[in-house]
């Protein structure tokens, strides 16, 4: 799961991590335990297990940068440090400055893979017996990223209340027009048994309903690399693009290619993704892309643009149904296309055999003939 927006520890969740770290002092035998998280060059602890005289309590503070913790968010993996006080290079390390010179720690990810801190022990003295218990922290690392992988479903869930909110309270406002633009959708995959015949309908309803002047749509190839273009409106505006050129899977479209939703930026022409735009494209104001999913991956996507107002979720909603017709029309027009090569390998088998049996047949009369020339009995009996 790939979340943009990473939501705070709630304090249900702290006080569960607060009895882990005061767990790890007891089974580790060591004298501190931690979980931080990661903010630009700094780490922050979240929550401490309680000892005196230190300055890593909760809300803490302190630089990245020749601090142990550097080596496991960097890397994104297990880091221990059994005697620092003997190498230079922890010299300027504000865990030796506090006294600690053991050191352990996993990194704790996102559901996306992006980390978001530490958990870790340390003690003053090299810890053998702690070492030996990594299999432990490893334990409680996986724990603390369950509850993070919790966290994010549950902000997840929030946004899709919100946008189906906001959906059902557009569909009170449905005008008998927008019914017609889905019913012409709906009809069109029953109607064509052509997927770029029927994606053409489905598109132009789809730019009536959310007033896009521009789009495309276009397959997943074969090898996954890039988009196969069905066929491309540009509204009537210039563009000297050669419609042969390969459209990777790159840019604003490739979220909606991972997500498998819906996305749209109001702000094109000032965004990041202009840099992925090829010269001479038609302007674009804004971009929505939605995609066609089957069996849960997305084998291609309907780009709509130059809408007059901004994109809304409403559109985004929209765009994803008219997706779905897309992928309905899709999946029918391949299954048309197997039937018709199964008829034509029938055909073609059918046509074999009543050409092999008509050669049997001349055969058996040649025979016959061959036999009435010698004065014998002819071998086959031959049909009246």
């Amino acid at each position: 799961m790939k979340t943009s927006i990473k939501p705070d520890i709630s304090p249900d969740i702290r006080v569960k991590w607060q009895r882990i770290v005061d767990l790890l002092i007891k089974e580790m035998d060591v004298k501190a335990a931690f979980i931080m998280q990661v903010e630009d060059d700094r780490m922050t602890v979240v929550v401490s297990s309680k000892i005196e005289n230190t300055p890593y309590v909760s809300g803490h503070q302190f630089f990245l940068k020749n601090s142990f913790s550097e080596e496991v968010v960097n890397n994104k993996e297990y880091f221990v440090v059994d005697d620092a006080s003997i190498d230079p290079k922890w010299k300027e390390s504000t865990a030796i400055k506090a006294g600690f010179n053991y050191f352990q720690g996993y990194p704790i990810c996102w559901g996306d893979g992006e980390v978001y801190g530490t958990i870790s022990v340390m003690d003053h003295n090299n810890n053998y017996n702690a070492t030996n218990k990594k299999g432990l922290l490893e334990e409680f690392k996986i724990e603390v990223e369950q509850d993070l992988l919790l966290l994010e479903k549950e902000v997840e869930i929030s946004i899709e209340k919100e946008k189906r909110k906001i959906v059902e309270d557009e569909l009170k406002n449905f005008t008998p027009k927008e019914f017609i633009s889905l019913w012409e959708g709906a009809k069109a995959v029953l109607e064509y048994k052509r997927f770029d015949e029927a994606a053409r309908v489905i598109f132009d309803e789809a730019c009536k309903m959310t007033g896009a002047k521009a789009g495309y749509v276009a397959l997943l190839s074969k090898d996954g690399s890039k988009n196969e273009v069905v066929f491309l409106e540009a509204g009537g505006m210039p563009c000297t693009v050669d419609p042969n050129l390969p459209m990777p899977i790159r840019g604003l479209r490739a979220d909606s290619y991972q997500s498998h939703k819906a996305v749209f930026e109001n702000d094109f022409m000032n965004s990041k993704w202009i840099e992925f735009m090829p010269e001479g494209h038609v302007v674009l104001k804004n971009v929505m892309f939605a995609p066609l999913n089957v069996e849960g991956q997305t084998v291609g996507i309907m780009g709509l643009a130059n809408k007059e107002e901004d994109f809304t979720e409403f559109d985004s909603t929209i765009a994803e149904a008219f997706g779905d017709l897309c992928t309905v029309a899709l999946t029918n027009s391949r299954r048309f296309d197997e039937i018709n090569e199964t008829n034509e390998k029938l055909e073609s088998f059918n046509k074999s055999l009543v050409e092999r049996e008509l050669r049997i047949i001349e055969i058996k009369q040649e025979v016959n003939s061959l036999c009435k020339e010698l004065g014998k009995e002819p071998r086959y009996i031959e049909s009246k």
